[in-house]
């Protein structure tokens, strides 16, 4: 994958899905990632002041070509 790739990962999240979070940020060159700390699956609805804040200021710096 050749695209600007953000990982946005629930601390309290399944073990499987931070394990795929994980690996894509392994796996995707330049990948960045967020750990949300006390959250699970549902980033956006339970900390969705900092989620917008992230992918705003995430796609803020990869505007769309």
């Amino acid at each position: 994958m050749k695209v600007p790739t953000l990982v946005m990962i629930g601390a309290l999240d399944a073990p499987h899905m931070i394990q795929a979070g994980e690996e894509a940020e392994k796996r995707i060159p330049g990948a960045r990632k967020i750990v949300y700390a006390g959250v699970g699956h549902m980033i956006n609805m339970e900390e969705p002041r900092q989620f917008n804040r992230d992918l705003e200021a995430f796609l803020t710096a990869h505007p769309s070509r």
